[in-house]
């Protein structure tokens, strides 16, 4: 009779595993407050406290075309305040980018379109860049943020997010350029100064901090290649095993341990373990501790 695979340590071992990957990919969820790039810290949340919105007006005689884009790279944009807006006149729950042409002639005022740029699938890892300064404070420096989304048309369309450090007063966001692969926003902010492991980003006062932040050496990490790769190797493990769990049992029709891909090693592997352990404890102590010669 087969053993019951409720009642199987190793099968439940490999279910864990399997589990363990999906909020493993949650841990990869853009904080914008703590970005860490080429050694320098950046927390961006400073340019943040609500949606940016810039409008621009174009010309379509005999009407005018306003385009409004409302813009946040932390997280989702707020519902509006306004209820008695129509629901497809709105950008979509859980967008971080969104654009809404409307168009007026005359008295009459209508939305002609409304496009999420950035929906909430897209806004995950942002690909950053960093241009840094002379200024020792960072003063000049720009970060740049860079979310994938689609444009109404369904075509890859991106929205980026440049962040001019600015230790004084903090500028108003700015259309910097507009095409038909991507849309750039600009401020000037204390968000885009680098600061040191730990220390509060300047909030955007109007005097200069009292000392500048120490900067660190652009050189990458190289740790993080390392915990990919380790990453990598444990979620084909995984998937490995999964496939073949799952070949075995609804393919071959085995049940119990035997739907299990190699399990009389992972079975013996603690044994193993254990021995490999104990050999080489006997070999750094000089003898075969723990046995009687017969």
């Amino acid at each position: 009779m087969k053993p019951s695979t409720s009642n199987n340590p190793m099968l439940l071992l490999v279910a864990a595993a399997l589990l363990a990957v999906v909020p493993g990919a949650a841990l990869a969820a853009f904080d914008c407050s703590k970005i860490d790039f080429q050694g320098r810290h950046f927390d961006v949340s400073l340019a943040f406290k609500s949606d940016a919105e810039i409008s621009q007006v174009v010309a379509t005689p005999p009407s005018k075309t306003t385009l409004t884009y409302r813009a946040n790279a932390c997280r989702a944009l707020a519902s509006p305040s306004d209820t008695s807006i129509p629901a497809e006149d709105r950008c979509d729950a859980g967008a971080w980018t969104c654009l809404t042409k409307r168009i007026d002639k005359g008295n009459v005022n209508l939305v002609a379109e409304v496009v999420n740029l950035v929906a909430g699938g897209d806004a995950v890892l942002p690909r950053i860049e960093y241009a840094a300064s002379s200024a020792t404070d960072g003063e000049g420096g720009v970060l740049t943020l860079a979310f994938d989304g689609k444009a109404a048309e369904g075509r890859g369309f991106a929205t980026a997010f440049r962040f001019e450090c600015n230790h004084g007063s903090a500028g108003a966001w700015e259309i910097k350029e507009r095409t038909d692969e991507k849309l750039v926003l600009g401020v000037r902010s204390a968000a885009g100064c680098p600061t040191a492991a730990g220390a509060p980003a300047n909030g955007g006062g109007d005097k200069k901090p009292d000392a500048p932040p120490a900067t660190t050496p652009e050189t990458p990490s190289s740790g993080g290649g390392f915990g990919s790769f380790v990453l990598t190797i444990f979620l084909l493990f995984c998937g490995y095993m999964l496939i073949g769990t799952l070949y075995r049992r609804f393919a071959l029709r085995l049940e119990g341990t035997d739907q299990i891909p190699h399990y009389e090693f992972f079975a013996e592997l603690p044994g193993m373990a254990i021995d490999l352990f104990l050999a080489i404890k006997a070999k750094l102590t000089g003898g075969q501790r723990g046995y009687i010669q017969v």
